[in-house]
């Protein structure tokens, strides 16, 4: 990602800046849940009992707003398109879509 063509690019430092709610509902607004924004690696989650029930996407939704580490990452909005995470699919993606913008 360090190579890619950022320029034009909006970057927010989450460790500064944490995400808001308005920011979270548009991103939630481009997935199907909450969980697909949750960072299941981060540290902090042991600490937090997630539920099986229907209360889970609202305990996840206020994990995320608590604390920066539980929004997995890097997050690109280009145009309509979201990429989330950094798995090798979603970088390629990202970065084809960076190049074809």
């Amino acid at each position: 990602m360090k190579t890619w063509d950022l320029i034009g690019i909006e970057e927010q430092d989450l460790k500064k800046e944490n995400i808001n709610e308005s920011e979270l509902e548009f991103l939630r607004a481009r997935v199907n849940s909450y969980e697909e924004l949750l960072n299941k690696r981060a540290r902090l989650l042991k600490d937090h009992d997630l539920s099986d029930g229907p209360q889970r996407e609202e305990q996840i939704r206020q994990l995320i707003l608590f604390h920066y580490s539980f929004l997995k990452r890097p997050i690109l909005v280009l145009k309509n398109e979201i990429f989330v995470g950094n798995s090798t699919k979603i970088t390629e993606a990202a970065k084809l879509a960076l190049e074809n913008r």
